[in-house]
């Protein structure tokens, strides 16, 4: 049996950035104002592709940003949080966006959440369905705060890695599930009863190509500092990393993962590949990457081959974020 592919391309979208992720100051939104047009709706028109827009709180207030997105056609619009930018303790003026929810107080967490949620229908007039936490940073109450206002996917889980933050706080998904499920209320990363779904980031380590799902437990080097200097002994240790994503990763790679993925679940009905990256990544010194214009048409151009990869091998449809509850069986 051959899957049907269903491709989501998943935006984090952000102010303009620079070096280190530091915000640019005054504030500005040239992402935004010239990316998002020049760049980003011209290529997914030829490839008839539906975008998710994740909307920072700073995109959200920004009336110019917003009059960009809703003349879009064909768009999925949810949200992003970085918790400096939206009340409570919101910070004026802040550096970077490197707070994560996980950092945060449960109440404190929830506030920000339900505020950006209200938000977000103030300035659209629809209530969000997709969510995805900053630097995917999720609390164990995000998933739980999220279903209670309305949400219906999230998609914060980046598979088999892991990330530090501030006050010894960090999440581990390694051996996180790579297809869509509806997780644990206890563990997000665990299947259960939650009527959200939990939509990850396609994401391996090359070491997943090569053992299967029960070993890769063991290869996981969080658990432990012994554990670590074991499988790197042993050169069981890998810390690459291979997500979709375009410019940062070869094409070579891009078709390697994808490949890998849909005959990992051949014998589903419906296989979900979901890119990512920041809207600021496709406009000069807007992010740490692209520093040209022609360093963003390597970035479109990069894109291009890979959609056009999809449509040839695997005759891949593009949808929404939260359309993926509607298609996944």
């Amino acid at each position: 049996m051959t899957p049907k592919v269903f491709f989501l391309v998943t935006i984090d979208t952000e102010c303009d950035k620079g070096a280190k992720w530091h915000i640019q100051y005054p504030l500005s939104f040239n992402n935004i104002y010239e990316g998002v047009p020049r760049v980003l709706s011209p290529l997914f028109n030829e490839y008839n592709i539906r975008p998710t827009y994740l909307l920072s709180p700073e995109i959200l207030y920004d009336d110019q940003s917003m009059q960009v997105f809703l003349k879009e056609k064909n768009v999925e619009l949810g949200t992003h949080l970085h918790a400096e930018f939206i009340a409570p303790e919101m910070i004026e003026k802040p550096t970077s966006t490197f707070l994560t929810q996980v950092e945060l107080k449960k109440e404190i967490e929830a506030e920000k959440l339900k505020n950006l949620t209200d938000l977000f229908k103030e300035k659209t007039g629809k209530k969000p369905l997709s969510f995805r936490a900053g630097r995917y940073g999720m609390s164990k109450f995000t998933l739980e705060i999220l279903e209670s206002l309305g949400y219906i996917v999230d998609s914060s889980i980046m598979p088999y890695r892991k990330y530090r933050f501030s006050n010894d706080r960090y999440v581990d998904y390694w051996n996180a599930y790579l297809q869509p499920y509806y997780p644990s209320k206890e563990n997000a990363l665990k299947n259960g009863k939650m009527s959200i779904m939990e939509v990850p980031l396609t994401s391996v380590t090359p070491l997943v190509y090569k053992y299967s799902p029960v070993f890769m437990k063991f290869l996981n080097p969080n658990n432990s500092t012994i554990k670590n200097k074991i499988l790197t002994r042993l050169n069981l240790k890998d810390n690459t990393h291979h997500y979709l994503t375009p410019y940062k990763q070869p094409l070579a790679d891009l078709k390697c993962l994808s490949n890998f993925v849909v005959n990992r679940f051949r014998n589903n009905k419906v296989v979900i590949l979901n890119m990512m990256f920041h809207s600021n990544e496709v406009y000069p010194n807007a992010s740490p990457y692209t520093q040209t214009w022609e360093d963003v048409n390597a970035y479109s151009n990069s894109m291009a081959e890979y959609f056009q990869y999809l449509k040839k091998t695997y005759n891949a449809e593009s949808i929404g974020l939260s359309d993926v509850k509607g298609v996944f069986i």
